[in-house]
């Protein structure tokens, strides 16, 4: 059983919530609270495993209590359902929720939203990690990709394809870009996989105030994780991206698909930055085992940490309500075997884009996975992705340069 409290002060609203989620009772304990007072009374009680408040409640406001209970409960999962959605309650509400629904809610909706943070959040099992990434509100950009942001957020003359541009060549933006439009808060009614869409959609002045609020982008000062490098990262990521969607685009994949390769490949080591920053001393110790041992990146992971940087980043963007197919990406781009075969999907763009770059700073090309690659039926295709993958880092100004460090094998 699922332990799973609401808040709203409307008793009506408790009293329809009641009703509307009769058919989960045998899966869910469920609690009902008129109050954040009251809320926080039933939390001291007893654990519950996801929170789904209102945000606008006289007293102690919805962001107020997700703060508070983000703070004493970090493993529990927070949620609101709200049917305002004006700037400024978006913003606060992005500073803490993991996900954001919008009343009126279809009980299908919230039932799969609640049921569906709650079964990631067990991906993790080692609970000291798990609840420092479920207390994660923001992930820390490029310092200079950061300071150009506010800059231009402060310019009169900012357009939407400035901020785009920007925010596109961030993996924490990107993320939180995402995460925020494919929320139902913004009734979009459809899976939104383009930075440029998503910033279109948000526009100029809700983008204006997530970002100048403090809490929604945060700048990159120090990681004490000594073997990580943001810009390294950064550079890596950027190539896979590029790769990805051009390995979709020759393979003549939808567009759809094309935008969500260049996203995963973007987000497909976001995991890294995510245990760097939360975990940096056993993230160094796993780096380290890494080197000493000869063991690819993922067996070292798994060793110290139980998890691999693919499926830390993968909970959390699942936690944010990532659409699928990129978190899949994210999570199975180091071992994607025994994922379904199929049409070219994002999972194995980025798969390959990731194996080849690497294999061009000498790693293993049996980083390939050719058994899944001749599952989905593109193993013949793999001599014209490495020509994309060589074209690309030429492109960039890096022949015969590293991406990333020799010593950060798969």
């Amino acid at each position: 059983m699922r332990n799973v409290l609401f808040v709203d002060d409307e008793l009506r609203v408790l009293d329809a919530l009641r009703r509307m989620l009769r058919p989960v009772r045998e899966q869910w304990r469920m609690s009902f609270a008129s109050s954040a007072d009251e809320a926080l009374q039933v939390l001291e009680g007893s654990p519950q495993d996801a929170v789904v408040t209102d945000l606008r409640m006289p007293g102690v406001d919805g962001a107020e209590l997700l703060t508070e209970v983000r703070r004493r409960y970090p493993m529990t999962v927070r949620l609101t359902l709200s049917g305002h959605a004006d700037e400024g309650l978006c913003a606060k509400s992005a500073a803490v929720a993991h996900q954001s629904l919008l009343k009126p809610c279809e009980a299908d909706t919230l039932i799969a939203a609640v049921q569906r943070t709650l079964d990631v959040r067990d991906t993790v099992g080692d609970p000291e990690l798990r609840a420092r990434i479920c207390a994660m509100t923001a992930l820390p950009s490029i310092p200079s990709l950061y300071v150009e942001l506010m800059e231009a957020l402060h310019s009169p003359s900012a357009s939407l394809q400035e901020l785009s541009a920007i925010i596109g060549k961030d993996i924490a933006m990107t993320a939180k870009v995402l995460q925020l439009v494919n929320s139902a808060f913004f009734g979009v009614g459809r899976e939104l996989t383009s930075v440029a869409d998503a910033v279109a959609y948000l526009g100029v002045d809700t983008i204006c105030t997530l970002a100048l609020s403090g809490a929604v982008f945060a700048r990159f000062e120090h990681c004490p994780a000594r073997r990580f490098s943001i810009t390294e990262l950064w550079r890596h990521s950027l190539s896979t991206g590029a790769v990805a969607q051009r390995i979709a685009g020759l393979e003549q994949a939808p567009r759809k698909i094309v935008s969500e390769c260049l996203l995963a490949g973007i987000l497909h080591d976001v995991g890294k930055l995510v245990l760097a920053t939360s975990a940096p001393e056993r993230y160094d110790e796993a780096r380290e085992m890494a080197d000493s041992r000869q063991w690819s990146e993922g067996e070292a992971e798994k060793k110290v940490l139980g998890v691999t940087h693919g499926e830390a980043g993968a909970y959390l963007l699942w936690l944010w309500g990532i659409p699928l197919n990129i978190t899949e990406a994210v999570a199975f781009h180091l071992s994607p075997g025994g994922r379904g075969a199929g049409p070219l999907v994002p999972l194995t763009a980025v798969h390959a884009a990731n194996a080849l770059l690497h294999e061009m700073q000498g790693g293993a090309c049996s980083e390939l996975d050719m058994d899944y690659l001749a599952g989905a039926g593109v193993a013949s295709r793999i001599e014209s992705w490495r020509e994309i993958a060589v074209a690309t880092t030429v492109a960039a100004g890096q022949p015969g340069e590293s991406v990333t460090p020799r010593r950060w094998r798969r």
